[in-house]
């Protein structure tokens, strides 16, 4: 195998720093210099990225930040997994974690189901927006832990678009939807079947929150 022209330039150079002695030294001095300017402007974004997340998630751990903020190369997984629609705050959990993040997204899609077997004729804003984010919630909370949970739970409803009244509505279902999770799991009976039905209740309760009341709501979850 022959030796590359870039190969030959780049033995060239390094053997001329070699024998230069003060070339050699003039090149260290600034690529340390770049270096360090560099790891410095790293550094304050790391800082600046901490302090954002940190001011929404007061009880996030280092291993969090560092996870967050710290350079990383995007993964094939990672990417795949950033379809549009996401929040910019679910896209850097998405990026972060990967794999659990394929965790949350089955879920979401288990939430998504059950709801449509219950409420074929969905919509925005009603019964079956209310029962699908208590769904989610709730199996987040099971499968990740309340906090852990919440991060994507947050993440989520961090869209700029979307109307106060909305947000609160899904923030207080989701927040429904864990304390059931928390409850459940405490008693050693989390039970799928029981979740759907005790969502149900809610909503005939009224405690669940609807903006838009359309649905009838079914006796026995399916």
């Amino acid at each position: 195998m022959g030796i590359s022209v870039k190969s030959v330039n780049f033995i060239l150079s390094f053997l001329f720093a070699a024998l230069t002695g003060w070339s050699s030294l003039a090149w260290a001095q600034d690529s340390y210099s770049k270096s360090a300017a560099g790891a410095a402007a790293e550094a304050q974004k790391q800082i600046e990225c901490a302090n954002k997340w940190i001011s929404m998630y007061p009880d996030l751990c280092d291993e969090d930040l560092k996870v967050r903020c710290e350079p990383r190369k995007r993964t094939f997984l990672g990417s795949f997994l950033l379809y549009p629609g996401l929040t910019p705050l679910e896209q850097e959990l998405v990026r972060a974690y990967p794999f659990e993040a394929l965790k949350v997204f089955k879920l979401k899609v288990q939430a998504e189901k059950a709801t449509e077997e219950n409420f074929p004729d969905q919509g925005f804003n009603d019964e079956s927006d209310a029962f699908r984010h208590f769904l989610w919630s709730a199996l987040l909370t099971k499968e990740l832990g309340p906090a852990r949970a919440r991060l994507y739970l947050d993440a989520h409803e961090k869209d700029a678009h979307e109307p106060s009244l909305e947000k609160n509505m899904d923030y207080h279902n989701n927040k429904v939807g864990q304390a059931a999770a928390i409850k459940m799991i405490q008693n050693n009976q989390f039970d799928f079947q029981k979740l759907k039905n005790m969502g149900l209740a809610l909503l005939r309760q009224n405690q669940l929150i609807v903006v838009r009341k359309a649905l009838v709501i079914p006796e026995v979850a399916i």
